[in-house]
C-alpha cells in the first residue's frame, strides 16, 4: 500500500502501488523496468514476440506496452 497525499502533505488515502503505476508506458520505461535493452524490446516486436496479446499498443507511429499484460506475459515465461 501506498499512502497518497494532499498538497499540504496530509495522508487522504492508502491505494494499492499497482494502481499508482501507469497503465501504458514506453518500451524504454518498459526495458528499464525488467532490466534488458531497450533493443530487445524492438526485436521482441520485430520478430513477433511481444504481440497485441502480450500487451503490445500502437497510436499511430507511437508504440506503447500495457504494463500489466506485459508483466504478466513475462512471468509465464512466454516472451523469453
Amino acid at each position: 500500500m501506498s499512502a497518497v497525499q494532499n498538497p499540504s502533505g496530509e495522508v487522504t488515502a492508502f491505494v494499492p502501488v499497482e494502481r499508482l503505476e501507469p497503465f501504458y508506458i514506453t518500451v524504454k520505461q518498459c526495458a528499464a523496468r525488467v532490466g534488458l535493452s531497450y533493443w530487445t524490446i524492438y526485436h521482441w516486436i520485430a520478430d513477433g514476440k511481444l504481440t497485441n496479446e502480450r500487451g503490445l499498443r500502437h497510436a499511430g507511429r507511437s508504440v506503447r506496452i500495457e504494463w500489466r499484460v506485459f508483466k504478466d506475459a513475462l512471468d509465464r515465461g512466454e516472451l523469453i
